[in-house]
């Protein structure tokens, strides 16, 4: 791994060019195989982490020998090439990663984890992997065999707030048991239910992120203090014997591990990305472990805003950042008139899910139905089609039930849709916990089903969510006069003003696309062939969009008007 030295150097320097001859393939030998190359994002701040991965395609019936070369292009054209260790020659010098290497297939791996330091120069960035005949000039093109590269940028950390960096980086390698991680997992798991059994009762479509606010809900536990502290972790369902916070660094690294996947055609087929951030008022003392907690187990540096003198710009910030980490699709999480002069700190995450069906619907197959709605009324809508084989439940009795699991892109996630009975549907809502869901995963099995479903696409939010909060335990954190954030700045002069939660969600035939994201903002107290069955999703049902290795519950939603 890069070390931060290293870090500083490569970001720091300023020279000349190699990205005009990564980016074109014009002298490259034809070559059957492909270069893989991939990163976590394409924009980046100051003490975000960027995570790179590589992979080659080899063609079957060719034996190439190739010397490797991995590069980094900085604004001013220069470029610095890896060593097998991964410290950095140059600027300017085409050492190999390796030398001789008998070309053959190498699944995407992540091979680099770095810090962007404080300092770092904004403007265009690329990686280029070259492979070059063995022995020859790099710098001549027509000795490649074969180049990818990809760009990214690092934006300037003054448009959207200063960093003021904690003492430690994040921990790329907490140490975490297994039985730690599952607990975890069950925590939260047990929130998310417990938080949707509280939104349901709004009219429409929900969806939420539980795993945003958990997220976000934690950062704001690390400077919790006393009772205000406990009815926060009963409240998040929190074992505070496991470490909650590097536990939550070590599953956050797991979800994000497989981050980017590609198929043939360089089309995303499954991305899951993750971001925090901690805004604070200029000038307003917070204790450097907390700092330091967050730095390290969640990735977030101190952006230094000025919520006092500029309130409206402030949140625009904010806004702005979290637009940038869900690729536009949550827009104005905080709303007007949420932050005004006496916000101190604002906790934020962003989530963005983005997956293909591993086995997509038939666009020719898609038909105009209708959908009946829970007041009787009917919609005409795009329905959805496709049989094949699934894993399948059904539940009959007190809250008959039928289940299916598609499965995305990869195997890593999948959206469990459950469709209750339509006089059953209130009953069934009510009783959905961690163990109920157990319960319908263990009688999932292999059925060929015949699923009919309407496309959907819609938003949920911006809303508060301190009512479902408080009514879960959650009560000295949002009194003025009863929150203890101490351990954020030594004084119990804060409290949670408000928790702001957006989520956006697109199913096509093609795949799922989601976003979510959550603001905790903190104040100053002083202010086809015969199927075996069939699942017709033609009335409101409930999704829930999974990890499948964690067991992480990432979203949940309920259509009940696709149109």
């Amino acid at each position: 791994m890069l070390s931060r030295a290293h870090t500083s150097i490569v970001f720091k320097v300023s020279l000349i060019l190699f990205m005009a001859v990564i980016s074109t393939e014009a002298g490259a030998a034809p070559w059957e195989g492909r270069l893989l190359l991939s990163i976590n994002r394409d924009t980046f701040l100051p003490g975000d982490t960027m995570e790179l991965s590589v992979g080659v395609r080899a063609p079957g019936e060719q034996q190439d020998v190739a010397d490797v070369y991995l590069a980094m292009v900085v604004p001013s054209g220069d470029f610095f090439c890896f060593k097998r260790d991964l410290t950095v020659a140059g600027p300017d010098i085409p050492y190999p990663l390796a030398k001789g290497w008998q070309v053959t297939n190498v699944p995407t791996t992540p091979v680099l984890a770095v810090t962007i330091p404080e300092g770092a120069l904004s403007g265009d960035y690329a990686w280029g992997l070259v492979l070059a005949k063995a022995g020859a000039d790099v710098l001549v093109p027509d000795n490649w065999i074969a180049s990818a590269s990809i760009n990214w940028k690092i934006e300037d950390a003054n448009e959207t707030g200063a960093i003021e960096y904690a003492d430690k980086p994040r921990d790329l390698s907490p140490l975490v048991s297994q039985d730690q991680l599952n607990e975890l997992v069950r925590d939260n798991t047990e929130f998310a239910f417990d938080l949707y059994r509280r939104l349901r009762l709004e009219q429409g479509n929900l969806l939420f992120s539980p795993y945003s606010v958990s997220l976000a809900l934690s950062m704001a536990y690390a400077g919790a203090r006393n009772k205000t502290a406990s009815q926060m972790a009963s409240a998040l369902h929190f074992d505070t014997g496991i470490g909650v916070h590097r536990v939550f660094n070590a599953l956050d690294l797991a979800l994000e591990s497989s981050c980017v996947q590609q198929d043939d055609d360089n089309q995303t087929k499954f991305c899951l990305e993750i971001a925090n951030s901690l805004w604070g008022q200029r000038g307003h003392h917070f204790l450097q472990g907390f700092l330091n907690i967050l730095s390290e187990n969640y990735s977030a540096g101190m952006r230094l805003v000025d919520f006092k003198s500029d309130p409206e710009g402030s949140r625009q910030q904010i806004n702005t950042w979290v637009a940038s980490e869900t690729y536009n699709k949550i827009q104005n999480l905080i709303p007007p008139g949420a932050i005004d002069q006496a916000t101190k700190l604002i906790l934020a995450n962003a989530v963005y899910f983005k997956a293909g069906w591993l086995y997509q619907f038939d666009e020719a197959a898609t038909h105009k139905g209708r959908f009946h709605l829970a007041d009787g009324r009917e919609e005409t809508v795009s329905m959805m089609s496709q049989i094949g084989w699934f894993d399948y439940g059904a539940g009959t009795g007190y809250e008959p039930y039928q289940a299916v699991e598609l499965p995305y892109y990869g195997g890593r996630a999948s959206m469990l849709i459950l469709l209750p009975y339509p006089n059953a549907f209130d009953r069934f809502e009510r009783d959905l916990s961690r163990r109920r869901l157990d319960e319908i995963l263990g009688g999932l099995s292999r059925k060929r089903v015949r699923i009919i479903m309407p496309r959907f696409r819609f938003d949920w939010g911006s809303k508060s969510l301190r009512n479902a909060l408080e009514s879960m335990g959650m009560i000295y954190a949002f009194n003025p006069r009863l929150a203890d954030f101490s351990g954020m700045d030594g004084a119990k002069d804060l409290f949670i003003s408000d928790v702001f939660h957006k989520a956006f969600i697109a199913v096509d035939e093609k795949g799922t696309e989601a976003a979510a994201a959550t603001a905790v903002t903190i104040g100053l107290t002083s202010v086809p062939s015969n199927p075996s069955v069939e699942i017709n999703l033609n009335r409101p049902f409930i999704f829930i969009i999974r990890d499948n290795v964690t067991g992480t519950v990432l979203f949940i939603g309920r259509v009940s008007n696709p149109g």
